[in-house]
């Protein structure tokens, strides 16, 4: 019932601003209610069904040619699905509990070739970020799990963001990215409450160069915690670190549409990290369909590998867990779309006593 709540009055909030701004004041209004019914048909923990659904409200004005605000809220309902599975790379996107917070609010200032970024960031959309691999739903393919495992509650990305100071510069094949940000994004002790900090003592420092020609993509990234953690064995203490590399293709097929694809490879450390290192591919064809020009169908593949420091601490630990992804996105029209989606997990967890599962679920998204 609150949920139903926050729905209806963030669109009507939503309605009224877009009536009451005049389009040439460069505001833009956007609310997304994303929904998931998952079904575990064999494997995993348990078979069963879950409905999860996430809602977006996006406003994004720009001040003038040089400065912009965004501001991002959301609201969560308080199911998960991976409960069923076991898996640790997560089958959905959108598997949270129960909240509604602050997600982002920044101030950008642009100059040139260079940009600026002050406030609460999501580091994902510019960090670690494959255009391609958005479309699928698991959500190693948002960002690595090399990278999202890490820190006290995991990176500044969904559903716990902090703040930070982000730098871009970029000409017309280079772009370089760096920012630091608090390196416990929320409370510790309660992650759910919101919690605005930037010690010097606990940050994360990341930073991404990337090379773009016509038909390829090339990328690089670098993450350093500065406060140390616990390892894994509980002997001692090291700084969280790690790198990934990535490339992104695009090919135009003349009389079959455009094929674009990707192939990633990340690794952190493994004294501290349940997963060593991540090796994820995939490809998506669009427009290979008059009549359905908009549609979008992808097959994907995402590994991770159990740290050694993982395996001899779990009794029955296995090398990893592989997630083989098949979707097809149906844009219905501009606000709408549906998305059926098939997943078959192998290793659930890296445990050897879960069985391998496969899951099938459906994704709606309404945009206003």
């Amino acid at each position: 019932m609150r949920f139903l709540i926050v729905i209806i009055v963030l669109s009507v909030t939503a309605n009224l601003l877009s009536e009451e701004i005049q389009p040439d004041d460069n505001l833009n209004i956007e609310l997304t209610y994303t929904a998931d019914w998952w079904h575990n048909t064999q494997g995993g923990l348990e078979e069963g069904d879950a409905w999860l659904d996430n809602l977006d409200l996006i406003i994004d004005w720009s001040l003038d040619d040089n400065h912009a605000i965004h501001f991002h809220t959301l609201a969560n309902n308080n199911k998960t699905f991976s409960d069923l599975v076991g898996d640790i790379q997560v089958i959905s996107n959108i598997d949270n509990d129960d909240m509604i917070r602050l997600f982002e609010l920044w101030w950008q200032y642009t100059q040139e070739s260079h940009s600026l970024r002050i406030g609460i960031q999501d580091l994902n959309a510019d960090f670690d970020a494959i255009e391609p691999a958005g479309y699928f739903l698991n959500s190693s393919h948002g960002i690595g799990p090399d990278y999202s495992q890490s820190g006290m509650n995991g990176p500044s990305i969904f559903p716990f963001s902090a703040f930070g100071v982000m730098h871009q510069y970029q000409s017309d094949d280079w772009t370089l990215r760096w920012a630091i940000r608090d390196g416990s994004p929320a409370e510790n002790d309660n992650p759910y409450n919101q919690s605005i900090n930037f010690s010097l003592s606990d940050l994360l420092i990341s930073s991404e160069v990337e090379r773009n020609s016509d038909n390829l993509r090339l990328a690089a990234g670098i993450w350093y915690y500065t406060e140390k953690a616990e390892k894994l064995n509980n002997i001692g203490t090291d700084n969280n670190y790690g790198i990934y590399v990535l490339a992104q293709y695009h090919l135009a097929l003349t009389d079959f549409g455009e094929l674009n694809g990707w192939l990633r490879y990340g690794k952190a450390n493994a004294q501290l990290n349940d997963v060593d290192y991540y090796l994820g591919a995939g490809l998506t064809l669009s427009q290979f369909s008059h009549s359905r020009h908009d549609d979008i169908v992808g097959v994907a593949i995402a590994s991770v590998s159990a740290s050694d420091a993982f395996q001899n601490y779990y009794e029955n630990s296995e090398s990893g867990e592989t997630n083989i992804e098949l979707t097809y996105l149906i844009n219905v029209n501009d606000n709408f779309s549906i998305q059926p989606d098939i997943q078959y997990v192998i290793n659930p967890g890296m445990d050897s006593e879960i069985e391998n599962a496969t899951v099938f679920g459906i994704r709606f998204v309404w945009t206003l």
